[in-house]
């Protein structure tokens, strides 16, 4: 995912602690992460979450800023969505294989095509495996199979099913004094335990049924259920000692278990009134999240051995882990939405969303060691998201466009006092911009965008919060392709981005004014060619 991405302006792929990815998109880190258009709840939950191989992986669509209308909370940063390859009645067979760096070894096999006149099928498979820089490696082995099924020329099933089992070596990184890296140690050191471990193993499947009503109308429901386990323990604080000869080690240990169930209704039509042209699309969407998150809270307060600092030698065997806490997240959300696509002439389109949000969550500790339930934070929200946008077209290679749209993330945070109120943050952006086209030989794209949050949590640890900061990112953003000849083409992009906190007292500092304090992993300025 990082190699794709690395060319779309405005986003930043971040990976941590080797296994962990998380995009930063139009400085902040809050983003949406989707697969088919179902949302994958891990990284929206937890911030992070690793991501296999992309073996049965047809493209990956982005979308920047808020898009809470399209797909519900959370989405502020902007919209990632992974589209899996379809089935198809053209018969195909694919194999990849690749050899590099750090014994890297990639297969991906992939074959589809017709089976009778009314099936057809999709199948991939992906295997990867490598040391990498550091030593942090990873194994990531993926299935993904799709079926097609039209049994009349009006009615179409899909159904697709994936599967991972993979393996990653935590990387903890490499210990600092005020930021600094001291002299003598290398690079390529490592602090890990080597009992440092983390796996994923998930499974989805989901089933879509298309209905062509009429020539101008189309329905179209989609559900999805996902399992997705995360088993993680790896020595990952990192402390120089104060004689500056070893490094103190903090284990973090945890289990992360999600189970989203999704559903999408869609009716699709076009019309027109007078002499302008609608395709408008109406719906509802389901979302029913259960996720725990256990953990041994003496991997929390202990330390693992400590280790040279130039020359670390790991003589610690594999500590025992018996879950003592469990965190439980149960969501459900209720969302009703229409959007309209004008066509008010050749020269000038708009477009215009409303999305109305039932949010219900309830959250709860439990103490496994002791074999109680803790007390249920309830939290509903009622919300309403818009998005409006225009393009103006006075060429067929020129085009003006500008758009506004919002967002609302709900908290989930459970507090340790219960005098905290946590309210949900919400923001809004505006984005205007022009993109000149010539054939598919060039694409230029220059826009320029204002993002701001409201009511932002930060997260303290412990139970502990700061409440009610705001936050805003301004900047630029250009994409430029080009086409040289018919197998070569450039491609670059440039990135300006000012992303502050706009308004922020830290209560955990005694009150110190932290405004105007760059966000992180937000550079200010990202050129990629």
């Amino acid at each position: 995912m990082t190699g794709a991405l690395q060319y779309v302006s405005g986003v930043r792929p971040v990976s941590t602690y080797g296994g962990f990815q998380q995009f930063n998109m139009r400085g902040f880190a809050d983003f949406l992460l989707m697969v088919d258009g179902f949302r994958d709840e891990r990284s929206n939950a937890a911030g992070s979450a690793p991501l296999t191989n992309m073996a049965g992986v047809e493209s990956v669509e982005v979308l920047k800023g808020p898009g809470s209308v399209l797909t519900g909370h959370s989405a502020v940063g902007g919209i990632i969505n992974v589209i899996r390859r379809q089935p198809s009645d053209t018969a195909v067979l694919e194999a990849g294989l690749a050899y590099g760096s750090f014994n890297t070894k990639r297969l991906r096999v992939g074959a589809g095509g017709a089976i009778s006149k009314q099936l057809s099928y999709r199948l991939d498979i992906g295997v990867s495996d490598e040391d990498g820089w550091r030593g942090a490696g990873s194994s990531r082995n993926s299935a993904y199979f799709a079926l097609g099924w039209k049994p009349t020329d009006k009615d179409r099933f899909t159904l697709q099913i994936g599967a991972n089992k993979d393996r990653y070596d935590s990387d903890a990184g490499i210990p600092t004094i005020d930021g600094k890296v001291l002299p003598g140690i290398r690079s390529d050191t490592r602090y890990n335990s080597a009992q440092d471990r983390m796996t994923n193993e998930r499974s989805d499947i989901s089933l879509q049924y298309d209905r062509r009503i009429s020539r101008n109308l189309t329905l179209t429901n989609r559900i999805a259920y996902a399992a997705d386990d995360i088993e993680h323990n790896a020595a990952e604080g990192l402390a120089i000692n104060a004689a500056r000869d070893s490094v103190s080690r903090k284990f973090l240990q945890f289990n992360h278990r999600t189970f989203p169930l999704q559903n999408m209704l869609d009716l699709h039509w076009r019309f027109k009134t007078g002499c302008i042209e609608h395709r408008m699309v109406t719906g509802w969407s389901f979302n029913l999240l259960k996720r725990q998150t256990q953990f041994d809270r003496r991997f929390r307060t202990g330390y693992a051995h400590s280790v040279s600092l130039y020359d670390p030698v790991d003589m610690q065997g594999a500590p025992p882990v018996q879950n003592t806490d469990r965190t439980n997240i149960n969501e459900i959300m209720n969302g009703f939405y229409v959007q309209d696509w004008i066509n008010i002439s050749p020269q000038l389109k708009a477009l215009a969303a409303v999305r109305f949000d039932h949010f219900n969550g309830r959250y709860r500790p439990d103490d496994l060691a002791a074999g109680t339930r803790g007390v249920t934070t309830k939290r509903n929200v009622n919300v309403a998201t818009y998005r409006a946008g225009l393009v103006y077209e006075p060429l067929r290679y020129l085009s003006f466009y500008g758009s506004w749209s919002n967002y609302f993330r709900p908290a989930r945070q459970i507090a340790a006092a219960t005098d905290i109120n946590l309210q949900p943050e919400t923001g809004y952006q505006y984005e205007g911009g022009i993109r000149l086209t010539h054939r598919d030989r060039l694409s230029l794209n220059v826009a320029g965008f204002y993002l701001k949050k409201n009511d932002i949590i930060v997260n303290l640890g412990g139970g502990r919060f700061d409440r009610g900061s705001e936050a805003d990112s301004r900047g630029a953003e250009v994409d430029l392709q080009v086409e040289i000849l018919p197998d070569w083409s450039f491609q670059s992009n440039y990135t300006y981005t000012d992303a502050k906190y706009k308004k922020y007292t830290a209560a955990s500092q005694g009150g110190k004014d932290l405004s105007g304090r760059q966000l992180v992993f937000a550079p200010s300025i990202s050129i990629v060619s």
